[in-house]
């Protein structure tokens, strides 16, 4: 009670006598009462939230239901106190999924339309924003499919984050010169968008400002513009080419994703950087000039350009990204700058047109799957700069025949040379102390390979060498050799190191061998002393329908032999082929012999006579 009389005294000492005192507490409680009365009224249908201060109302979305048909908005509205207000501003979400507005008539008091104003508005055609207002927010417009065209006016100043986002019906826009900046995904999905011109005052092209604007044909980009944001024409499918002017500084990521249409694009040379997977799936260009000031291609960067084919690097760049040309299935030659230090992982991966390389000494490491699938090459020279070849490196190049490993290498990765099957021998240096698992997996046509150093891996049989390969390694080593690669392997021979320390592979080649056949038997022949035979048997069929009543097949099939001989201190020889044709095969269980889903001969050899017969599989 006391602190409440002092309280009291003080306020009267302020403010005079006592009635001055009830006065202020007066003037406390109506300023109460007003702020509490800025309360929503709907007025002629629509909702208002009512600023008795200002005298200022704001739009606000229905309680219940959504607005719908033809809304005209008064300048002006009358209260339930009877003071009139003006309506400045449509708030946040005012018409979201109103789905059955068909037009509205915003007056010019109007100053800003909130975020997500007209947002899911499908059944909205047309629209008059007028000159007062000068933002629009964020989602503004974002869903508005049925919307078709309208005027921005020179009062608006920035086109907010998702404004027109999925205007799929929007044909055409201007962009009045007052606006500065486009935010992101400001024209997402605009796909009826034909045309546009980005006026002298934007600085900016947000991220995913025109991506999946699948109508548009062409551009016009101001010199005003400095950068393009990242994925920001990705997918405009119809885009045929497109000018960069020389204010552009970088061409963010995935800038221009998916524009198959586009066939040729001029990078200016203010340009710096080519972000990631920036032109990702360009499958129609064909050719493209980087210039000297671009130091980095980033990861993805060509991914998938499939016609492209040529390209020029220039000497500024430093580094090829990963996945950088990968898919690139045109292009048939490339050459890669000294300024290079590093190809990244699938660099040039499934590149199938290419059909030679030149990797300059620059180099130091190919990275995984660098090669793989360039079903095309057919050599490649790895430079002595080089010491390793990753995983998978050069995983299903079935068009290499040869390849030089030089003594800098150190290790191959997983996989290197799987399923090259075109490589036909392959000699691993002594610098190599590192094997991966699979290394020559699949390597059907490997008839040499040979090792010039110690051993290095305990399990050779990992390496996947085809067990009728000839495996040289140095005398030394032979039995660890032998005891590495176990008892599959039958030739594994040896040579001795000369006086200088280098090995001395086999020079001579083994004969040729002969083919011959007489009842029944395949008969190998070689002039060359003591003589091994490698051989395989694969079948053709000839006539579509072979089985006859009485159980005889004429011209059946055709039996394709191959074979090469192997001898001590001799090099493989060369094939000899030559083809059997079965004639007259009599097949008593009636068994129609093209119905066979595996048919070949069962083939047994001794002292280079192999003895043939009839059966449902093949044998080797």
């Amino acid at each position: 009670m006391r602190n409440f009389t002092l309280r009291k005294r003080f306020l009267e000492s302020k403010c005079g006598t006592r009635s001055s005192f009830k006065g202020f507490i007066m003037l406390v409680v109506m300023m109460l009462m007003m702020a509490s009365s800025a309360m929503a009224e709907v007025i002629d249908g629509l909702r208002y939230m009512l600023d008795p201060v200002k005298k200022t109302a704001t739009l606000v979305p229905k309680k219940e239901g959504k607005y719908s048909g033809d809304i005209i908005i008064p300048e002006k509205i009358k209260g339930n106190d009877g003071v009139e207000y003006v309506v400045t501003s449509l708030s946040e979400s005012c018409f979201k999924d109103c789905d059955n507005l068909t037009s509205i008539t915003i007056p010019s008091s109007v100053t800003s339309l909130g975020g997500s104003c007209f947002s899911g508005c499908s059944g909205l055609a047309s629209i008059t924003i007028p000159s007062s207002v000068t933002s629009l927010g964020s989602d503004c417009f974002y869903g508005c499919r049925g919307l078709t065209s309208i005027t921005i006016p020179s009062s608006v100043t920035s086109l907010g984050s998702d404004c027109f986002y999925d205007c799929r019906g929007l044909t055409s826009i201007t962009i009045p010169s007052s606006v500065t900046s486009l935010g992101n995904y400001c024209f997402y999905g605009c796909r009826g968008l034909t045309s546009i011109t980005i006026p002298s005052s934007v600085t900016s092209l947000g991220n995913y400002c025109f991506s999946d604007c699948r109508g548009l044909t062409s551009i016009t980009i101001s010199s005003s513009v400095t950068s393009l944001g990242d994925h920001c024409f990705t997918f405009c499918t119809s885009l045929t080419s497109i000018t960069i002017p020389s204010s552009v500084t970088s061409l963010g990521e995935s800038c221009f994703e998916g524009c198959r249409g586009l066939t040729s694009i001029t990078i200016p040379s203010s340009v710096t950087s080519l972000g990631w997977g920036c032109f990702y799936g360009c499958s129609g260009l064909t050719s493209i000039t980087i210039p000297s000031s671009v130091t980095s291609l980033g990861n993805h960067c060509f991914w998938d350009c499939r016609g492209l084919t040529s390209i020029t690097i220039p000497s500024s760049v430093t580094s090829l990204g990963q996945h950088c040309f990968e898919s690139c299935r045109g292009l048939t030659s490339i050459t890669i700058p000294s300024s290079v230090t590093s190809l990244g992982q699938h660099c040039f991966e499934s590149c199938s047109g290419l059909t030679s390389i030149t990797i300059p000494s620059s180099v130091t490491s190919l990275g995984q799957h660098c090669f793989e699938s360039c079903s095309g090459l057919t050599s490649i020279t790895i430079p002595s700069s080089v010491t390793s070849l990753g995983e998978s490196c050069f995983s299903y190049c079935s068009g290499l025949t040869s390849i030089t490993i030089p003594s800098s290498v150190t290790s191959l990765g997983k996989d290197c040379f799987s399923y090259c099957s075109g490589l036909t021998s392959i000699t691993i240096p002594s610098s190599v102390t590192s094997l991966g698992n699979s290394c020559f997996a699949y390597c059907r046509n490997l008839e040499n390979v040979y090792f010039e150093g110690k051993y290095c891996k305990s399990n050779y049989a990992d390496l996947e060498i085809p067990w009728s390969s000839i495996i040289m390694v140095p005398t030394e080593y032979l039995q660890e050799y032998k005891n590495a690669f176990g008892s599959n392997y039958k030739y594994i021979y040896a040579w001795n190191p000369d006086e200088t320390g280098e090995d001395n592979k086999p020079v001579t080649q083994c004969s040729t061998p002969s083919i011959s056949y007489e009842t029944g038997k395949l008969k190998f022949a070689c002039e060359t002393t003591g003589a091994k035979y490698h051989y395989t048997i694969t079948d053709t069929d000839i006539k579509s329908n072979a089985l006859s009543e009485n159980g005889e097949v004429s011209l059946s099939a055709a039996y394709h032999i191959s074979v090469y001989a192997t001898a001590d201190g001799y090099k493989a020889s060369d094939k000899a082929e030559a083809t059997l044709y079965w004639v007259n095969a009599n097949l008593d269980n009636g068994t129609n012999i093209n119905m066979v889903r595996t048919r070949g001969v069962v083939a047994s050899a001794h002292d280079g006579i192999v003895a043939l017969s009839l059966d449902l599989t093949m044998a080797r």
